[in-house]
């Protein structure tokens, strides 16, 4: 934590990041390649918000699935009548946007990116779980197997990205739950399909997950009711970067 703290890199007795000197010039400069690589797909920029709508969270089967991770959010809609939660995860926010609509193209990209917080189901272990964290996605939504396709390149274009600033990264398959929650049977079926790759870091011979692209099927699409170019439930994928976690590793990795 020394040569985090002599970075700029601090964080609070709640266990939030506050960046500072290098720390934060780093955090801009993810950032920013972060964003380099959702133009590279024409991603258009959809609007996000530290707090997310109770009925958000219902539609989605996150409060069935993860009532654990959610946490009340202080402040106020704008319309001082709905129920409203810390974000737990960015791209709940883009699907209401789509909500009852019907793409026209093969694949659409969006680029989204918030403040989340969210309860663990471990112990906050700083820096890299902590209480609150930036989240930057890219999401994709259409007919299946563009989808498909859209995935392995997300999942190229951002091993190419890591690399050329200078992070090395691994990716394996993971079975922690995104979507289909935490269960031993949900588990499994993530892994036999194959809906969730990670972008591990070696640090003190411990690998840290730093992003991961999440393959959701159909489960937004029918959900919010979206539908691609031939009518049917549309399918979606996400690739999701937590920037706090990035800088944390760029610092410790080059000690």
């Amino acid at each position: 934590m020394d040569k985090l703290r002599a970075h700029g890199f601090r964080i609070s007795n709640d266990y939030e990041p506050q960046l500072s000197g290098s720390a934060q010039n780093l955090f801009t400069t993810w950032q920013s390649a972060i964003k380099k690589l959702a133009t590279g797909f024409s991603a258009q920029t959809a609007e996000s918000s530290t707090c997310i709508s109770e009925s958000v969270l219902n539609t989605a089967e996150y409060t069935d699935r993860f009532p654990h991770h959610i946490i009340e959010c202080s402040e106020e809609s704008e319309k001082g009548s709905t129920k409203r939660k810390a974000t737990p995860a960015t791209c709940l926010h883009l699907y209401p946007q789509l909500k009852s609509s019907q793409l026209t193209d093969e694949s659409v990209f969006y680029f989204i990116q918030s403040r989340c917080r969210r309860k663990e189901s471990k112990a906050w272990e700083p820096p890299f779980v902590l209480s609150a964290f930036t989240m930057a996605e890219i999401v994709v939504l259409g007919s299946e197997k563009p989808i498909k396709t859209a995935r392995d390149s997300l999942r190229q274009s951002a091993q190419e990205m890591f690399r050329a600033n200078n992070m090395p990264v691994k990716i394996d398959s993971a079975n922690d739950a995104f979507f289909l929650g935490e269960n031993s049977g949900a588990r499994y079926m993530q892994k036999l399909k194959d809906l969730k790759h990670e972008f591990l870091v070696a640090i003190d011979n411990s690998n840290i997950p730093v992003a991961s692209i999440n393959l959701h099927q159909d489960y937004f699409g029918r959900r919010f009711n979206i539908t691609d170019s031939a009518g049917e439930p549309c399918w979606s994928a996400c690739l999701a970067f937590g920037i706090e976690r990035i800088v944390s590793c760029d610092i410790l990795q080059n000690e």
